[in-house]
This record gives C-alpha cells, sequence and structure tokens, in this order.
C-alpha cells in the first residue's frame, strides 16, 4: 500500500505540467516583447546619433574650408541668406593676391546635385567635382555673411527618411585670410 502512495506521488501531473507550460509561455512572452521593444528603441537612438554625427562633421568640414579662405565669392549681400557659397580654395595660395574672381578656384557648398538630385545631400563642388560632404539627411542649408570675413552657416539635420528634424545646427565662421 505504501509502494502505490509513493508512485502516485513521484511525478507530476498533466495539469501541473499544462500549468508549468503556461507560466513559462507567458514569461518568455514578456521578456521577448520587452526585448523587442529594447531593440526598437535602440536602433532608433543608434539612428538618431548617426545623423547628428554627420550634420556635425558637415559644419566642421565646412568651418575648416571657409575659415582659411582668403576670398568669398557670395551671390547675395550682406545680411541676406544664401543656399550656396562659393570661395577660394584655401588648398590653393594666394599670397600675392594675384587670383582674381575670374581666375579663382573656386569651392562651392550648397545641398544636391547640378541635375537638382539628392536635395537633402549637402555637396562640396571643387574644379568641376562634386563630393557629397554629408548623407542625404540635410535641410535648409543657408549661408548669411554678417561682416566682410564672418559668415553664418545654419542647416537642420532629419532622420533617415527626411519626415522629422532631429537637430538645427547654426556656427559663426570667421575667415582669418579675408582682411577686415
Amino acid at each position: 500500500m505504501k509502494r502505490q502512495q509513493q508512485e502516485r506521488q513521484a511525478g507530476f501531473t498533466l495539469v501541473e505540467l499544462l500549468i508549468g507550460l503556461l507560466v513559462s509561455s507567458l514569461l518568455l512572452g514578456a521578456t521577448l516583447n520587452l526585448l523587442s521593444t529594447s531593440l526598437r528603441v535602440w536602433r532608433a537612438n543608434n539612428e538618431k546619433l548617426e545623423a547628428q554625427q554627420s550634420g556635425r562633421a558637415a559644419m566642421d568640414f565646412m568651418v575648416r574650408q571657409l575659415k582659411y579662405t582668403d576670398n568669398i565669392y557670395f551671390p547675395a549681400s550682406l545680411a541676406t541668406k544664401a543656399l550656396s557659397i562659393s570661395f577660394q580654395d584655401p588648398d590653393v595660395s594666394n599670397p600675392d593676391a594675384s587670383i582674381t574672381a575670374a581666375t579663382y578656384q573656386p569651392v562651392l557648398f550648397r545641398l544636391g546635385t547640378d541635375a537638382g538630385q539628392n536635395i537633402n545631400t549637402l555637396y562640396q563642388k571643387k574644379s568641376g567635382t562634386a563630393l557629397a560632404v554629408s548623407p542625404n539627411n540635410i535641410k535648409n542649408l543657408s549661408f548669411t555673411r554678417i561682416l566682410n570675413r564672418e559668415v553664418v552657416i545654419e542647416f537642420d539635420v532629419t532622420d533617415s527618411q527626411g519626415a522629422q528634424i532631429l537637430e538645427h545646427y547654426k556656427t559663426t565662421v570667421t575667415c582669418l585670410n579675408i582682411p577686415q
């Protein structure tokens, strides 16, 4: 008799197994949902960080180029916003000022190509060649010349779809080689 009682108590019943399976499934489902949400948030933050870093890199590139130029050929009058800026290539020295507006080697910053493609990509056009400086995530680029040697650069960085503005960048560049 004792042996039969011990055999009955030795294992799990079908109901106990089903309840354990149900509880395990609920815990696993909640854990997977939390993991999925965390992964989605991580990807969104990573995309935002990459967009902001590309915006900072584009701004730094333009600042370095403009800072050491010795001539800016600005398409607008002072305090007027322009969508592009053209300036003497700072890598070409002009110590005796022999390079003039007719003979200078221009560098141009603007959004999009000559054919109107990639309108949210910052391009540097130099010697007839356009080089993409940023991914396709920049909007509202403008240049404003506030003094003879100071230029304000301003633009917005968007998400990869271009739907949401993530960051607004604005800086003033003092062109060191242009006389006051």
